[in-house]
């Protein structure tokens, strides 16, 4: 890692984190909202990757698969973080710093987006800390699904129509601290993760709890501090856990089934890993928010693939966030300092 970018990553855990939350407290405090935006403010910004490309920051890692950079794209994104793609191959976008969600189509081009800073239906309080509590997903029905700081879940259409909000602040079943990732089920569950109470909540498509599971601490089905939450085809449920360094893989009534956490090659313990996904195959994906990699890994949790590494360039990241993968296989990573989402195919 490059003296740069090992500024930016202290930027980003420490005085980032800090300063972003004064300021939407501020706002907060003095007028309540602060409009952003509309859908039809600009055209779409296409991020290139640069005409000269930097050393390479990493020894390349004896892992045998990797994947191929195909574009980037971005529409004045300032630290992107969730990421969720639906049936049709829209990705919606958790544009943090500017406390809104905007939506492009599978080409990377700008849709739309909603929201503006505040705690009133449809509006957003993303509070920017690594890993970022705050999540988004779509299911079967193209409902968005989104998380932030006023420990709720605010449901969309996928227009950004405002549809209910559910939730509360606290410590009681169904309710939340700082909720993290979001994930839906074949069935319409949706599983949050639940970062401050260090659990996974689960609740049925109209927001009424069914179950919960997890308590503070490193052993089986428990948490520290986790972060990214995907739902495999098979039906099972995989959370990371970015203080421990590890992923755990549990059925859908939140039994435990497996975890891991050293991986296979030099280099290649996780650290600080955040987001996660799933394909159609039982492939797992997973940011590793220090390392600035994308690992994949099999149903087991042996590794498959691993790429990236720390810059500005094609396929390189500055802490990878949110990550999504399409029908077809394709994978999605919002680059959160690079302000960017950067797409490959496996």
């Amino acid at each position: 890692m490059d003296a740069c970018s090992g500024f930016y990553r202290r930027i980003w855990r420490t005085i980032a984190p800090r300063a972003i939350a004064f300021a939407c407290i501020v706002v907060l405090t003095a007028c309540g909202q602060e409009p952003i935006a509309t859908p039809t403010a600009a055209p779409t910004r296409i991020v290139e990757p640069h005409s000269v490309l930097p050393a390479p920051s990493s020894t390349p890692l004896p892992i045998p698969g990797t994947a191929q950079y195909l574009f980037a794209f971005g529409h004045d994104l300032l630290y992107p973080t969730g990421l969720a793609v639906d049936r049709h191959g829209n990705i919606y976008v958790i544009d943090a710093g500017h406390q809104r969600v905007q939506k492009y189509d599978a080409n990377g081009t700008f849709v739309g987006m909603w929201g503006t800073i505040g705690g009133d239906d449809g509006q957003f309080v993303f509070r920017i800390v690594g890993p970022i509590p705050g999540g988004i997903a779509v299911d079967e029905q193209d409902t968005v699904y989104v998380s932030d700081f006023y420990d709720r879940v605010q449901e969309f259409t996928a227009g950004g129509q405002f549809l209910r909000r559910w939730g509360a602040s606290g410590s009681k079943a169904g309710q939340m601290i700082f909720p993290g990732g979001l994930a839906v089920d074949g069935h319409g569950a949706v599983y949050v993760v639940d970062t401050w109470n260090a659990r996974i909540e689960k609740f049925d498509r109209f927001g009424q709890f069914q179950l919960g599971w997890g308590q503070r601490g490193g052993g089986d089905g428990e948490f520290v501090y986790p972060s990214g939450i995907a739902v495999t085809a098979g039906g099972n449920v995989a959370v990371s856990d970015a203080s421990t360094n590890r992923v755990q893989l549990f059925d859908a009534d939140g039994r435990f089934l497996r975890g891991w956490s050293g991986l296979r090659g030099a280099n290649s313990q996780m650290d600080y890993p955040d987001g996660l996904a799933s394909d159609a195959h039982g492939g797992m994906y997973l940011s590793d928010n220090g390392t600035d990699r994308i690992r994949q890994f099999d149903s087991t949790g042996g590794l498959v693939a691993q790429w990236g590494g720390t810059g500005i360039s094609a396929g390189e990241f500055i802490v990878p966030g949110g990550i999504a993968v399409d029908t077809r296989g394709d994978v999605y990573v919002a680059d959160v300092i690079g302000g960017r989402i950067l797409k490959f195919r496996r």
